[in-house]
C-alpha cells in the first residue's frame, strides 16, 4: 500500500469516527458491524423476493411482444436488455413465440435477442415492401379491368378487327 492510499484511508477512518463523537471504540465497531449485518440481510430479502406469478409474467409478454411490433427497434433492444424478465432464457423464448418465432433452448439469451430483432427488423421490412407493391398491383388491377370491359359496344355497321 502506497503513503497516499493509507492517508486516504485513515481521512475515511476519521471522519467516520468523527460520527460517533465522544462513543467508546467498541460502541462504534458493534454498531457498524450491526449496520453492515442489517444491510446485507435487506439485500438478500430484496433479492429473495418473489417474482411475478408465471401469470402476470406471460400477460406482460404478450404487451410487450404487441408494443414491439410497433415500437423502434433501439427500444425494443434496450428493454430486451435491460429488463428483468428477460434475464431467463424461458422468458426470451416464449416472447419470441409470442411474436410467431421459435428459438432453440441451446441457444444462449444473448443470441436469442439478437435473432427476435433480426426477426422484427426482416418482418417490418416484408411489410414496408408489401406495401410499396400494393397500390401499384391495384392500379394494374384497375386498369386491366377497365381495358376488359373495353369501349362501349360497336355498333353493326362498325368493323372490328380482332388481334393478329
Amino acid at each position: 500500500m502506497k503513503a497516499s492510499d493509507l492517508s486516504k484511508l485513515l481521512r475515511q477512518a476519521a471522519s467516520l469516527l468523527d460520527l460517533y463523537d465522544g462513543k467508546e471504540l467498541q460502541f462504534v465497531l458493534d454498531d457498524l458491524t450491526k449496520l453492515k449485518s442489517e444491510a446485507s440481510r435487506q439485500g438478500k430479502r430484496e433479492r429473495t423476493r418473489k417474482g411475478a406469478t408465471p401469470d402476470e409474467e406471460r400477460a406482460r409478454l404478450e404487451e410487450l411482444a404487441l408494443w414491439s411490433k410497433q415500437a423502434d427497434l433501439p427500444d425494443v433492444e434496450k428493454v430486451l436488455g435491460s429488463d428483468a424478465l428477460f434475464s431467463s432464457g424461458d422468458n426470451v423464448r416464449a416472447f419470441a413465440h409470442q411474436l410467431g418465432l421459435d428459438l432453440g433452448k441451446r441457444q444462449s439469451i444473448d443470441a436469442s435477442i439478437q435473432t427476435i430483432l433480426s426477426y422484427l427488423d426482416r418482418t417490418r421490412l416484408h411489410r414496408v415492401i408489401s406495401r410499396r407493391n400494393s397500390p401499384a398491383m391495384d392500379s394494374e388491377e384497375s386498369a386491366s379491368s377497365s381495358s376488359a370491359q373495353g369501349p362501349e359496344t360497336p355498333s353493326e355497321g362498325d368493323n372490328q378487327k380482332g388481334p393478329r
